[in-house]
């Protein structure tokens, strides 16, 4: 809401704090304190914004883009601003992204060594063996964006060939340039697509649509503090 349009708001006598009308733009409100109210339904106050979008292909998880659109750009007409991205994604992949301004939220969520899992569907080219499998979740050395080597975490492949051939669901708890990519390639196997599915405990609403974005519900933003208060 804009300046104007609150002072429009509060002209028309909508507003109440703590019960009282107030008419005034120069009331002073204490938010996490007062119960303000609009048309008689209470306005919770939020310090900090999370939000949860189905990424899709042909968007870059990036602030801003001289060429492409950015999953910023998808919530430039809302109110919000100076919104960072927690657990980014390639350009042709899709899924699970989080925009917030709660940098504490963002260090929890992505930082090494903090364990937070990630679930990906994977449908790809190829074959993968129950032996190559095996080997794939113990862990392999792959390049990273830089050219170095480095040993994979351990980590889980479930496929069935049976049921849904090349497609796979892989957990992983760390998040290398192109990493899932990568160890597919190690195999002979090559990625078709990527959606993220899951970070630690926030599940992609499959009620999203591709590109579409919501905020947090309440047993999530619990879940936001729990997240925060891991060592």
């Amino acid at each position: 809401m804009t300046r104007s349009e609150a002072g429009k708001v509060l002209s028309a006598k909508r507003i109440t704090v703590n019960g009282m009308t107030i008419v005034s733009k120069d009331h002073h409100v204490d938010p996490p304190t007062d119960r303000i109210a609009m048309d008689g339904t209470t306005i919770f106050y939020d310090e900090f914004l999370y939000i949860m979008m189905n990424k899709p292909v042909g968007v870059l998880s990036a602030t801003k883009d001289p060429k492409h659109p950015t999953v910023i750009d998808a919530v430039k007409s809302e109110p919000w601003k100076e919104l960072s991205i927690a657990g980014r994604l390639d350009i042709d992949s899709t899924g699970l992204i989080v925009l917030t301004n709660d940098g504490n939220f963002i260090h929890a969520l992505t930082k090494a060594g903090k364990d937070i899992e990630k679930e990906y569907k994977v449908d790809y080219r190829g074959s993968m063996s129950g032996e190559n499998r095996l080997r794939f979740a113990s862990g392999i050395a792959i390049q990273d964006g830089q050219g170095n080597i480095y040993q994979t975490r351990p980590c889980s492949i479930q496929t069935d060939e049976s049921v849904e051939p090349h497609r796979a669901v892989v957990c992983l708890s760390e998040g290398k340039f192109h990493q899932v990519k990568r160890m597919f390639q190690h195999f002979g196997c090559e990625v078709i697509s990527l959606d993220r599915v899951r970070i630690g405990p926030f599940v992609l609403d499959e009620s999203l649509e591709r590109g579409s974005y919501r905020r947090f519900s309440i047993e999530e933003r619990t879940w936001v503090e729990k997240v925060k208060r891991v060592k």
